[in-house]
């Protein structure tokens, strides 16, 4: 199994669609990777749209929040192909 690690990558909302396509073909390329993605929330619209792009992709990938820290606005989340 392969584990891709991403720290604090979505900030800025002109890459979101690029980074979601990035992790999609990793994963999707190899069934069996898995990733996570750790990320502060500095703003919340930004984020949001990740989390809409994600979302896009629900059909091929399952999507999981596995950590919220919300007095730290820190979301951990993790993203695997469908089984």
């Amino acid at each position: 199994m392969h584990i891709f690690l991403f720290l604090d990558v979505v900030y800025d909302p002109s890459v979101i669609k690029s980074l979601v396509k990035t992790i999609s073909i990793l994963i999707e390329s190899n069934k069996s990777c898995v990733a996570y993605i750790a990320n502060a929330i500095r703003n919340p619209l930004t984020y949001e749209q990740f989390q809409e792009c994600l979302k896009n992709k629900c059909d091929l990938l399952n999507i999981d929040s596995i950590d919220k820290d919300l007095s730290q606005a820190i979301e951990i989340v993790r993203i695997s192909c469908h089984s």
